[in-house]
């Protein structure tokens, strides 16, 4: 029976004509080009002045009293639990659709008043027509919960240092996966350098997006506290959970801070001390080695 596979000499052949073709060949030329340009300005440039920014705002925590990693912050505001208040406005409307007293005053749920149901109608409940998992109708409250606006300029900026040091991580993975030679039989250790500066630089991405994360956490649990503080008021716990949430959170804010410049550091100085091999590493000097 004939044999239509092709032997070896003609497949290395045909794949060789694919990979030498000059559109492909042109693409992977400029697209190398970029990404070392893009490199060289990322290390020579960005992450220094990231690394003197991030010492910047760690140092004016120290010193800075406007600044929202000033420790001191911690003992003002809505850091306090003294200061955590839930604001209630009787609605203007009760279940039925009738128009309540337009004088019903604003209360404030901690140690300030009582809460009364005075001049509010409540509405007829159907519990039999009800499932127990479903909110039953009645006196409905839109208690407001103000922002911790000092934590809130925190959690800002985490996001914005988290998304520089991502992004640049990135670009120098790409970079880097660029400069990997041929795989062989043969001397491979500058190649394992390459790997291994990939890892350092992914490991600084990661970073980077678990400190993203953060403030959507930090707002998740306000949002699960106003909730629970909307359906339990008198339950004076809540104005303690959320100030030490909030204070959680700010020494979760200034770690993830500190971290994202120690990273940066130690990734740009592993780069500088390993670049001839990063750049050319079956050629590099075997003295240039990561350890």
């Amino acid at each position: 029976m004939p044999s239509f596979a092709k032997n070896d000499t003609d497949v290395e052949g045909e794949v060789g004509n694919v990979i030498a073709a000059v559109q492909v060949q042109d693409v992977l030329k400029n697209m190398k080009n970029e990404a070392r340009r893009r490199a060289t300005q990322i290390i020579q440039r960005e992450i220094p002045q990231y690394i003197a920014h991030l010492n910047s705002l760690i140092g004016a925590g120290s010193t800075d009293k406007s600044s929202p990693l000033w420790r001191g912050q911690l003992t003002h505001g809505a850091y306090v639990k003294e200061n955590v208040k839930l604001v209630y406005q009787p609605s203007r409307e009760d279940g039925a659709g009738n128009i309540l007293s337009q004088h019903a005053p604003a209360i404030v749920i901690r140690g300030v008043d009582e809460l009364s149901l005075t001049d509010v109608a409540k509405a007829k409940e159907h519990s039999d027509a009800m499932g127990d998992d479903l909110e039953r109708p009645g006196m409905q409250w839109g208690g407001r919960l103000a922002s911790n606006e000092v934590c809130d300029r925190l959690m800002d900026l985490v996001e914005e240092e988290s998304e520089k040091a991502a992004t640049m991580g990135k670009e120098l993975v790409h970079w880097v996966r660029l400069q990997i030679p041929r795989i062989e039989d043969g001397n491979t250790f500058g190649v394992e350098v390459q790997e291994e500066i990939i890892r350092q630089i992914e490991n600084v991405v990661s970073g980077a997006m678990e400190a993203h994360a953060q403030p959507k956490a930090h707002y998740d649990d306000r949002m699960h506290f106003a909730q629970s503080w909307n359906k339990f008021p008198g339950l004076d716990d809540h104005a303690a959970a959320i100030a030490s949430s909030d204070r959680f959170d700010y020494f979760l804010a200034v770690e993830a801070i500190t971290d994202l410049r120690n990273s940066m550091t130690e990734l740009l100085w592993q780069l500088c001390n390993n670049w001839a091999k990063v750049l050319n590493p079956k050629n590099a000097d075997i003295n240039d080695a990561l350890y």
